[in-house]
């Protein structure tokens, strides 16, 4: 469909995942896309879950900047904690070490300026 000059799709993906199109062309017939990738379900994936040794956790940032990555476990002490990772603009994927961790259940969470994104993660 158009919106304000802009052509728009969305199109369906595998895992209740979307890829959204947008495409404007301007007065020398030079293009502008923007792509956006976007979950129907939770803004956190974290995959492998339940996970064994490592896990890897992703989401779509709507800008660039500094973050930091955290699991909590079920008493909300933090247990694994990286700060001012670089993120950026669109799909952003963390690997995150949990040898250490004991089997169970942890709550892992993304915070950046503007937004905190959490999940559920198992160990096992």
């Amino acid at each position: 469909f158009t919106f304000a000059g802009w052509l728009s799709e969305s199109l369906p993906l595998a895992d209740s995942k979307s890829l959204q199109v947008r495409v404007n062309p301007d007065t020398t017939n030079r293009f502008t896309a923007v792509f956006n990738l976007t979950s129907n379900s939770d803004p956190l994936q974290v995959f492998p879950n339940p996970a064994v040794k490592e896990t890897e956790a992703g989401c779509v940032l709507n800008r660039a900047g500094k973050a930091s990555v955290q699991i909590a476990d079920g008493t909300g002490k933090v247990v694994v904690r990286m700060v001012d990772v670089t993120v950026t603009e669109g799909l952003n994927i963390f690997k995150i070490d949990v040898s250490g961790l004991r089997s169970g259940f942890y709550l892992i969470s993304i915070v950046t300026e503007d937004s905190v994104l959490s999940s559920r993660l198992s160990v096992i």
